[in-house]
């Protein structure tokens, strides 16, 4: 063999070494579906989340339509009736839905008309609920023209929105949506676009968008950040790779610092509205991101991304023949927090054509989704499979710490459950408790033997009457305490 042969293999191989590698099938078993809709709506999304055992569905009717959800308090086992939430008609639902959970609140927002002919009228329309979707406040109106993306962080939610001027700029609330106030940071050069994908995390807030354009005029994905949330906003980044065809279709999550941002890329697709999807890791808030991850083939076309503890889900529906009529839902795990991913892998008994999937992950694992009527290309009912994953509370986090640390909890105060990470510099046994102000044990969140690394758990208090509590973690001869509110 040549000397350049041998020097371009060894080229390849490292360069193959080097991006992240997926893992063979996932080998997941899905529940049959259990319908949560009626038959004779016309789906075009759903959504779903999740807070311990209660579960939330929502999906939009049909374009310019209503919104309807149906509740489980019991971990899916049963559902209730559907629900008209935002009822049809009158310009109620244009576009621009966006949902978001925190705990047992839920946010919602929309763009609606009024009057809508003959000139429309667009105006942001805002509603949220304490109870996990059983009751819901009153709509709040935020503004005229459009908005974009919720994001959460402990009390705080925060909206992206255009004025009047179609300037796109950001709301912030700190009790829980009650009262918004306008925030003076205005990305640069973000002009009239709204962020496609938002989120929160302790290190501030993070957007997606195309806006402005790639020197080739190619969509790409950009990404934002701010570190004080809203007051300023740092110059953006591109996360695309700049020599593809393009990007659109972006979404992210997060847990804690870690930040996982996704997109579908025009690359390997006959079109953009289709293509293959990627995501992206940064493990502090943004500082810096991982290479790219290929998730998918290159038919999917509407997909999510979810993350919860280790646990990162991403599915989507895939554009089997070209016309958008065949369509099947697919999914990709990690139990790593996304260093690596199994799949892609078609969710079991969706054997029928589906599209619009969500994800709400955790060691049970739910999607949800439309399923299709093949005569009319129409999506008319909405269903949800769950699957059992294999992992463990003490999978080691992909960043091992060199000390021994107990983080502040996350969200903190919180309401239905919150997130505790500690970090340990060797093989222990480990103690993770939460005592009440009077040192009573009120749980006890791990015990066991864990080797050195990072961990993050959910504590759920329960039954337990809210209060201040403490989180205490004994490793070897250390203890650390934290507060919980």
């Amino acid at each position: 063999m040549s000397l350049v042969k041998r020097l371009t293999l060894l080229l390849l191989f490292a360069a193959w070494q080097a991006f992240p590698q997926r893992q063979d099938s996932c080998n997941l078993s899905w529940s049959s579906p259990q319908q949560v809709s009626l038959d004779t709506v016309e789906v075009v999304l759903t959504r779903i989340l999740r807070n311990g055992s209660s579960l939330f569905v929502m999906w939009q009717q049909y374009i310019a339509s209503g919104i309807a959800c149906a509740r489980s308090t019991d971990g899916g086992v049963t559902w209730s009736a559907p629900h008209v939430l935002i009822p049809p008609g009158n310009g109620n639902v244009l576009a621009d839905v966006s949902v978001a959970g925190q705990g047992s609140w839920i946010y919602l927002s929309w763009t609606g008309c009024e009057p809508c002919s003959p000139s429309p009228a667009y105006h942001v329309r805002f509603q949220r609920s304490s109870d996990f979707g059983e009751t819901w406040f009153p709509i709040q109106f935020l503004g005229p023209s459009n908005q974009g993306r919720i994001a959460t962080l402990g009390d705080n939610v925060f909206l992206n929105l255009q004025d009047s001027t179609y300037q796109s700029r950001f709301l912030r609330s700190a009790d829980n949506g009650a009262i918004f106030s306008l925030l003076p940071g205005i990305p640069p050069l973000l002009g009239t676009t709204l962020f496609e994908a938002f989120v929160a995390s302790p290190s501030g807030l993070h957007g997606l968008t195309t806006n402005p354009p790639a020197p080739s005029g190619r969509p790409e994905t950009r990404y934002y950040r701010s570190t004080d949330f809203g007051l300023t906003w740092e110059d953006s980044r591109f996360l695309s790779t700049l020599d593809n065809a393009g990007s659109l279709v972006r979404h992210m999550a997060a847990v804690g610092d870690t930040i996982y941002a996704a997109w579908v890329d025009g690359k390997y697709g006959g079109f953009l509205f289709t293509g293959t999807v990627l995501l992206r890791r940064s493990l502090n808030g943004g500082n810096t991101f991982g290479a790219e991850q290929i998730l998918s083939g290159n038919t999917a076309w509407n997909y999510r991304v979810n993350a919860r503890e280790n646990v990162v889900g991403v599915v989507w529906d895939t554009d089997e023949d070209g016309s958008f009529r065949y369509s099947h839902v697919y999914y990709a795990i990690s139990n790593n927090y996304g260093e690596t991913f199994c799949g892609p892998d078609r969710v079991e008994n969706t054997l029928f054509t589906s599209q619009w999937p969500d994800i709400a992950v955790g060691t049970r694992t739910f999607v949800s989704a439309g399923r299709k009527d093949i005569d009319s290309g129409t999506t008319r009912t909405v269903f949800v499979v769950h699957s059992d994953l294999p992992t463990q509370v003490n999978n080691q986090a992909v960043d091992p710490s060199t000390g021994f640390t107990l983080s502040q909890p996350y969200p903190n105060p919180f309401n239905g459950e919150t997130q505790l990470s500690f970090s340990l510099s060797g093989t222990s046994r480990v103690h993770l408790e939460v005592y009440d102000v009077v040192g009573r044990l009120i749980a006890t969140v791990v015990d066991g033997q864990c080797g050195p690394g990072r961990y993050t758990v959910s504590w759920e208090p329960g039954t337990a009457s809210s209060g201040v509590y403490f989180a205490t973690l004994r490793a070897s001869s250390l203890t650390i305490q934290k507060k919980l509110l």
